[in-house]
């Protein structure tokens, strides 16, 4: 009987953790007090941000808070969409968007899209990777310092998009030299060329 009521008069107290970055408090006892069974605290976010969770809590008798803490969470929003190198929007952009909002995007003539090309605002940052790949210039000085000519065509200068190939054949009196094979292919913009001699 004596234990059951020591348990029914003693007090608990609660305590305050650390907390999530951009979470204000009031309802704080003075500094020193201790925050008895029955307190509230209540909450708010800092600009930008929005608060998940319960905006007030309270002390229990066990020293634990109901419903726990909340936390905020990022803007529910982003800014102007990044610039990706080689590419562009396909669509007039905004300065703001909302959660959840795409934006799609395209390559620059004779450059390769990889990856998704759409980029998605979420807790306000845009996620979505791509790279624009570029396009491999094959010309008349090139193909003169190396003894090539084009094995199917005539042509002055050819372009070879990303992970094309292009073959090539040794002028007349020439073989090839080394381990680079006569058909090539092109890595975003970089093409390593055959020699002939």
């Amino acid at each position: 009987m004596l234990y059951l009521l020591l348990v029914l008069f003693s007090v608990n107290t609660c305590e305050i953790g650390v907390l999530h970055p951009h979470l204000y408090i009031s309802g704080i006892p003075s500094a020193g007090a201790p925050i008895t069974v029955g307190h509230k605290l209540r909450f708010l976010c800092g600009a930008d941000y929005h608060l998940n969770g319960s905006m007030e809590i309270e002390c229990l008798q066990n020293g634990q808070w109901n419903p726990s803490f909340p936390t905020c969470s990022g803007s529910s929003g982003c800014s102007h969409p990044p610039q990706v190198p080689n590419g562009d929007t396909l669509s007039f952009t905004k300065f703001n968007y909302q959660e959840g909002e795409r934006v799609e995007y395209s390559c620059f003539s004779r450059y390769t899209m990889e990856g998704d090309p759409f980029k998605t605002c979420r807790n306000g940052k845009w996620e979505g990777e791509m790279r624009c790949l570029g396009a491999c210039t094959v010309d008349e000085q090139l193909m003169e310092e190396n003894n090539l000519m084009f094995a199917y065509s005539w042509r002055e200068k050819v372009y070879a998009v990303h992970k094309d190939h292009i073959t090539f054949y040794c002028k007349r009196g020439t073989r090839r030299v080394g381990t680079v094979p006569l058909r090539a292919q092109c890595i975003d913009g970089v093409m390593e060329l055959p020699t002939c001699q």
